[in-house]
């Protein structure tokens, strides 16, 4: 696995957490993306805004320089039950306001074709220690 200097991200992303819940990602060239994340079968959230990635910052001392700031614009679908938002915010989840994470990058071969390098992102919110933290990742879809 090599981490990634240069990170861009671009195209659908998936990922999921405990408890059942599914979250995917559309990143658009002009830094907007798209949101839906869902605990299969009982709630749904989407929503999109503008994201960007800034070099340099720090967030804790220890953590990546990479930093994203996600900023929802427009709630396009909203959970009836109010619990979903606690259940993402213990998670370290998108929910309904801005949000800034950590960003790091690793890239690795595919499985069955070594030729195929998959690049897979870790987004986190740190702890002020060095072992807790919510952390979640992404992996492009492929069709």
């Amino acid at each position: 696995m090599t981490r990634l200097q240069n990170i861009r991200l671009r195209g659908d992303y998936a990922g999921h957490r405990d408890a059942a819940i599914h979250f995917k990602f559309r990143f658009c060239d002009d830094s907007v993306y798209y949101y839906l994340v869902e605990q299969l079968g009982i709630w749904r959230l989407a929503h999109r805004g503008r994201f960007e990635i800034r070099a340099g910052l720090k967030l804790r001392p220890y953590a990546p320089d990479k930093v994203i700031r996600l900023t929802p614009t427009m709630l396009d679908v909203v959970p009836r039950d109010q619990y979903a938002y606690r259940m993402l915010a213990e998670r370290g989840l998108p929910a309904r306001e801005t949000e800034d994470y950590t960003l790091s990058g690793y890239q690795h071969e595919h499985a069955v074709n070594p030729n195929i390098m998959i690049a897979t992102y870790n987004f986190g919110i740190p702890a002020a220690d060095r072992i807790s933290g919510r952390e979640w990742s992404l992996a492009p879809v492929t069709l």
